[in-house]
């Protein structure tokens, strides 16, 4: 029995494949407008149109045939149209005849039924006799709407631009389907987060609508919403009567995105502790999200770590650890991937930093570099910079001391000297004493002045050697993501976001001239210091 059985699927299986292998295929074709709505209008006749367009470019003829309710009141212009490889389409026309009622208020339809025949020759028929022949068919649908005797609004609620950088519109269709106006018709609107605190709390402008008239009211908002998911809350209310609506709508698009990559106390060939920011774009926790952290370079080295397990507020961040392994890594530059996992979703990104025997450079963080220096090497400015008065000093004390040795003597001199002379003598020497401490002060202060400005010049040319680097860096990130929407690794939305992140909303070559004219102000800026230095020498 349970042979049997096999062997009866085995059958079955066989025969489908065969039935869909033996399918031929069809010429397609379409119908524009899918349909009509219209009100009824009593004993009056109006023709319509369909446009049959040759999507597939083919040579064929089409039927058109009516059904339904209202069938009987339709007039047929056209029973076929035929269609050349050369006809991009062609028109068909119907008139319909409304009689003085057509009873119950409400909706009463009608199908023109569009069959495209089957123009395949007799013995090419005849050889295909176990082939299934497929005919496409297209129906399209007319629609009369009797009106109701008394108040009848047929309302809906959609929302619409859910970008960001678009204004949220709520859209109420109406249609007045009775055969009284309506004088009034405004909505309340009601927008709450996922937390259940209202956000937005607005009315429409209030409008009216004459019987058998369509509208739709209109309400923008968006300044007051983040990107996250929300519920809306509606009350249509006209001439007495309301309706309420509900919708739930996503704000944006949920993104979690790097905030910041740095590594302290690094020396190559240890682990590395890389403490990744994350940070979340979204109105809800983003609770267990973890990343794939990928590390490459052009010679061809290959590490893979997974950071740690967090869980990053809403419109907050949260820092992840992973760490790296670089016992076979050497100082150069490197790719690192992160693919991040958070709720359903997942978000890919790469970045390039640089490594160096003591520290690692991302273009977020440059941790200071470390130098191991003697103590002279660390103080020898310092040194260089008092040697010259101390040496001063010592010799000036030495004389000091040899003076007071001589005293006695010179004492002695001085006393036999005649006291016209004597006083010359000494004014001329304190003179001489006092100009000769003036200029020695007056040399010490010039140079100070000179290594005042040897450093104000140092500076600069640090200064314009880290907007170099901060130059070189930012194309290289630039290039990592022209690299990566080329390889299909983001998209252009992708793209453009990160794109902005780097170049904080500006263009490449705006940052370029911007750091040029900064460098040429620095080098301008030295030329002045070069010349109080020539003119101090």
């Amino acid at each position: 029995m349970v042979s049997l059985i096999k062997t009866g699927v085995g059958i079955l299986v066989i025969a489908a494949a065969l039935l869909l292998i033996t399918i031929e295929p069809v010429s397609a074709f379409g119908i524009s407008p899918a349909g009509y709505n219209e009100f009824f209008k009593s004993d009056t006749a109006y023709i319509y149109s369909f446009w049959i367009v040759n999507s597939d470019k083919q040579n064929f003829t089409v039927s058109i045939s009516a059904d339904g309710e209202l069938s009987k009141y339709i007039t047929l212009l056209n029973h076929s149209i035929s269609l050349t490889d050369a006809d991009d389409f062609k028109k068909a026309f119907f008139k319909i005849s409304y009689p003085e009622s057509l009873g119950e208020p409400g909706q009463h339809s009608a199908y023109l039924i569009f069959t495209q025949d089957d123009k395949t020759p007799e013995a090419e028929r005849d050889s295909r006799q176990d082939n299934v022949r497929v005919i496409p068919v297209v129906k399209a649908m007319f629609n009369a709407f009797v009106p109701y005797p008394g108040l009848y609004l047929d309302s809906n609620m959609s929302i619409e631009s859910l970008n960001p950088r678009q204004p949220v519109s709520l859209i109420f269709p109406l249609s007045n389907r009775g055969l009284i106006d309506i004088d009034s018709i405004y909505a309340d609107i009601r927008v709450y987060d996922n937390g259940g605190a209202q956000i937005i709390d607005a009315r429409t402008d209030e409008i009216s609508l004459q019987s058998k008239k369509q509208v739709d009211l209109r309400k923008k908002f968006g300044d007051e919403l983040k990107h996250g998911s929300y519920k809306c809350s509606a009350i249509l209310y006209y001439d007495g009567n309301s309706v309420n609506f509900n919708r739930d709508f996503d704000y944006g698009s949920w993104m979690v995105s790097i905030q910041d990559i740095r590594v302290d106390d690094f020396k190559i060939g240890g682990f590395a502790d890389f403490n990744i920011t994350l940070s979340n774009n979204w109105n809800q926790d983003a609770v267990g999200t973890v990343a794939d952290m990928i590390i490459t370079s052009k010679t061809g080295y290959h590490y893979e770590s997974v950071t740690s397990v967090e869980t990053i507020p809403a419109h907050g961040s949260a820092q992840f650890s992973a760490y790296w392994d670089t016992s076979d890594a050497i100082a150069e530059d490197y790719f690192i991937t992160l693919r991040i996992y958070y709720g359903q979703n997942v978000q890919q990104y790469s970045e390039t930093f640089t490594v160096e025997e003591n520290r690692i450079i991302t273009r977020y963080y440059t941790p200071p570099e470390k130098v191991y220096e003697t103590w002279y090497k660390k103080h020898k400015e310092d040194i260089s910079y008092w040697a010259f008065p101390a040496i001063l000093l010592i010799l000036a004390m030495l004389v000091f001391f040899i003076l007071i040795q001589f005293l006695p003597l010179l004492d002695a001199i001085i006393a036999r000297m005649k006291k016209i002379i004597l006083i010359p003598v000494r004014c001329v020497s304190r003179v001489i004493s006092y100009i000769a401490g003036l200029s020695f002060f007056d040399n010490y202060k010039r140079k100070r002045r000179i290594r005042e400005l040897q450093k104000r010049k140092n500076l600069c040319i640090k200064s314009i050697r880290s907007i170099k680097d901060d130059l070189v860096i930012m194309k290289k990130a630039v290039e990592g993501l022209y690299h990566e929407l080329e390889k299909g690794i983001i998209n252009k939305s992708e793209f453009n976001n990160r794109l902005n992140t780097i170049l904080e909303g500006k263009t490449l070559e705006y940052l370029e001239d911007y750091y040029v004219s900064v460098i040429v102000q620095l080098e301008e800026k030295i030329k002045q210091i070069n010349k109080k230095i020539w003119e101090e020498g």
